[in-house]
């Protein structure tokens, strides 16, 4: 099937009558449709060797009232391929069952699908097929008699192009530009680069599907779906995968009787693809008992084989899906060592990342039952969940809490604020939000005056944290504001201070840092600190305090950092940094400050890109010296790369 034209040659017989603006479902019947869709993954110029999935069905919809529709699944097939041999995929009846097992009620507003009301039970990737089959379902143009509309669907939120075409409604889409889409879930954290359209997607997709009505109802739709994978591939060559799918109208029947449905009990959903475990849904797997012989299994591997990782992995998954009563249990039955004093649950809590493993893992932390090593390692990874919950930030407070805090636990569990706010933009009014960062706040004594040791040591650490939560920072500004202006503070507290600046909205008040910039009697480091945080949210009224200062500039240090900083940027080529280039004044620099580097402050910003393949990287280094020593005062490197249009951040060290 690869390969052939997606629209059939009987297509004179259809008919699409543009500007009718009415479909014609009616109620109380049964339309019965034959759904085929064959997925096809191959090295294009070789589509000999090739591996493909077929999911064909019968598809019944049927109407109970205008706007109230249900899909239901009968003789399923789902067939696998390697080159050209076709076989039934293992576990066939199980997979079946599930597809065939509940109904799917779903919104239908004149073609368009807001809404599908799955069972609670219903499995994701089983619904997911459903968003699937109804997506091919739908068409958004017959209300909206509009070219282009924004169209939901599985692949996300999309522009979609409809053009009538004589008898045929044809609609097209450029994947590239959707959003929303489903891709992989990864722990690593990345920005879109603002140009990110010039660069070029990981996968070039494109989807167009031809649509067919008679007497206002869909007789047949056909969909062609490509995926190039772009990186290191030429013209005509690379990895392909492609989707075809059709839904042909077999026959119409009238239901014998109609069905009582209360649509509360239902959870309610987009079309959109869902992952699973999103949503809160519950995994029907593994019980203590089970997990624990897993456990076992492990310790009996010998070395590091394949068969040990798939078991690690499988150790993993199955935490994901204990509740922490599970988990207390399987503690006691499975806190044993193997060879080497291994202890393999122990060792696997960390990748767990659920509500469930960060409670009982802060619990054992509390009660002193794990060791500082296994403790830090957890800790580390809060930084690494990929999708954050609030209740997961009131957890990692109680922690944040005891009276020996460490400072992992204080880097770990901001950065789980600040993934968490990264996806909850008003994060700030979320009360577990607020707590944490009240209790960071207290630590920092409201002026972060602290003069003890241990006191001064968790001002520091407060400080770090604030910094690192970002978004949610923005409901301490004037404690930051309060530590930054006091001259009786130390000046590493005044600096951690203004640091805590660096991820908080360009929207919160920067005054104290400006006015700490302009005070030429203040230290320099202080004076670089605060020019370097102002100049990560740039604006017309700071350049001209920046060119004014510049011009008055009597310090050697804060001038030769500031001119090699504005003189760099002037010059890169950097991504993230193309805005603040394209804004900065031709008149900024007012005052040439080109001093030797190994003596004066200095900033360096060193880009390379590669437009055929577009990756890239960006260094950045600061080198702080003061009057006070002949030695740098502080040092900062940074090492950024640009893939397929993301910057991912991958070092930053700092001497202070």
């Amino acid at each position: 099937m690869m390969g052939e034209s997606i629209v059939p040659k009987n297509r004179q017989g259809w008919k699409y009558s543009a500007g009718t603006n009415y479909l014609n479902y009616q109620k109380g019947s049964r339309y019965i449709y034959e759904y085929t869709t064959v997925v096809g993954t191959f090295l294009q110029g070789n589509s000999h060797e090739n591996s493909g999935l077929t999911v064909q069905c019968l598809v019944n919809v049927e109407v109970l009232g205008k706007c109230h529709l249900i899909l239901t699944l009968g003789q399923t097939q789902i067939k696998g391929s390697m080159s050209s041999k076709e076989e039934l995929v293992p576990g066939h009846e199980k997979l079946r069952a599930a597809l065939e097992k509940h109904p799917l009620h779903f919104s239908f507003q004149d073609g368009i699908i807001p809404e599908i009301c799955p069972a609670e039970d219903e499995e994701t990737w089983s619904l997911n097929i459903k968003r699937g089959i109804l997506s091919v379902f739908q068409d958004s143009y017959t209300v909206n008699q509009k070219e282009t509309v924004e169209e939901v669907d599985v692949l996300g939120n999309c522009p979609s192009t409809y053009k009538v075409q004589g008898s045929l409604l044809v609609k097209s889409k450029d994947l590239n530009r959707c959003s929303l889409r489903g891709t992989a879930v990864t722990s690593l954290q990345s920005v879109f680069l603002p140009d990110a359209a010039n660069h070029q997607p990981i996968l070039d997709s494109q989807l167009e599907c031809v649509q067919s009505y008679k007497d206002g109802i869909i007789e047949v739709t056909t969909c062609s779906e490509s995926n190039v994978f772009r990186p290191f591939s030429k013209v005509g060559k690379g990895a392909k995968t492609e989707t075809f799918t059709t839904l042909k109208l077999l026959k119409k029947e009238e239901i014998t009787s109609m069905p009582r449905v209360d649509l509360q009990s239902f959870r309610h959903r987009t079309l959109r693809f869902e992952r699973e475990n999103e949503q809160g849904q519950k995994t029907q797997f593994a019980s203590a008992e089970g997990v624990a012989e897993r456990v076992r299994q492990l310790c009996l591997a010998k070395g590091m084989t394949l068969e040990s990782a798939d078991l690690f992995m499988s150790l993993v998954f199955d935490l994901r899906s204990l509740s922490v009563g599970d988990l207390r249990d399987l503690w006691q039955r499975a806190l044993f060592k193997c060879r080497d004093n291994w202890q393999p649950l122990v060792d696997t809590f960390p990748a767990c990342g659920t509500e469930a493993c960060i409670s009982f893992l802060t619990e054992i932390i509390l009660s002193k039952e794990l060791d500082k090593a296994r403790t830090d390692s957890f800790l580390w990874s809060l930084a690494f969940i990929p999708a954050p919950t609030a209740s997961m930030i009131t957890i990692i407070t109680a922690l944040m809490e005891s009276p020996d805090t460490s400072r992992q636990t204080f880097l770990g569990a901001s950065s789980l604020v600040h993934n968490f706010c990264s996806k909850n933009r008003r994060c700030q009014v979320i009360p577990e939000v607020q707590a944490f960062m009240k209790l960071l706040e207290s630590y920092t004594q409201g002026n972060c005056k602290a003069r003890e040791s241990d006191k001064r040591e968790k001002v520091l650490l407060s400080l770090k944290a604030i910094g690192n939560a970002g978004l949610a920072a923005s409901t301490v500004i004037s404690t930051l504001n309060k530590c930054v202006q006091s001259k009786t503070n130390l000046l590493q507290v005044r600096l951690a201070a203004i640091h805590a600046f660096r991820r908080i909205p360009c929207e919160v008040d920067r005054t104290a840092l400006v006015h700490l910039y302009e005070a030429v009697d203040e230290d320099v480091e202080l004076r670089i600190a605060a020019y370097f945080m102002l100049m990560k949210c740039p604006s017309d009224k700071l350049f001209e305090k920046v060119a004014l200062t510049l011009r008055k500039e009597r310090s050697s240090q804060v001038g030769s950092f500031v001119w090699t900083h504005l003189t760099q940027i002037l010059e890169t080529n950097d991504p993230l940094k193309q805005q603040l280039r394209e804004s900065l004044p031709n008149d900024i620099i007012s005052k040439d400050f080109d001093l030797e580097h190994w003596k004066y402050s200095s900033f360096t910003d060193v880009t390379f890109l590669s437009e055929p393949f577009s990756v890239g990287a960006n260094a950045e280094a600061t080198l702080v010296f003061s009057p006070k020593s002949f030695l740098p005062r502080s040092a900062m490197a940074n090492l950024t790369m640009f893939i397929m249009g993301y910057a991912v951040n991958f070092l930053e060290a700092s001497y202070l």
